[in-house]
């Protein structure tokens, strides 16, 4: 396994640390892909995936930080679109052929998963806390929110 979910990760909103997991076996799946061979002929699809499920995500938290205005929501907005664009040059450049998965792209997407989780995730679960927000409202409000957008779309 290329990047292992750890306990440290949890932000303590159940279905938010759902999505991360997801995330980190979207990551899991592309780096055994690499390992089969079988990565490249599959890399619009894993591409594609990866944006989708993190653009799902990054909604997710983004709405979330909204609704409990959080101070530091524009710079993990910024962050998440950081990381979108990085991804969407990458898909651009696959789609060209310009692109061959490597262990640097996939240490990219370790990396800013982990940091991203730690750092800038933890900051508003702190801000939960020192808050007394309930973290099972917040995650009972994200499950309703996904919900709702999803019969909506």
């Amino acid at each position: 396994m290329f990047v292992k979910w750890r306990d440290i990760y949890k932000v303590g909103i159940g279905e938010i640390d759902k999505q991360h997991m997801t995330l980190f076996a979207i990551i899991n799946d592309l780096h055994e892909g690499i390992n089969s061979g079988a990565a490249q002929a599959n890399l619009n699809n894993i591409f594609g995936q990866l944006m989708e499920y993190a653009a799902d995500h990054f909604s997710t938290e983004e709405d979330l930080l909204e609704k409990i205005s959080y101070p530091g929501a524009t710079k993990h907005t910024d962050e998440h679109g950081a990381f979108i664009a990085k991804i969407q040059h990458c898909q651009m450049k696959s789609k060209l052929g310009h692109l061959m998965i490597s262990m640097r792209l996939m240490d990219f997407l370790k990396d800013w998963i982990i940091d991203h989780i730690l750092g800038s995730d933890q900051e508003y679960a702190e801000y939960l806390k020192q808050n007394n927000v309930s973290t099972n409202a917040i995650s009972d409000a994200v499950l309703i929110m996904n919900s709702y957008e999803h019969t909506n779309n």
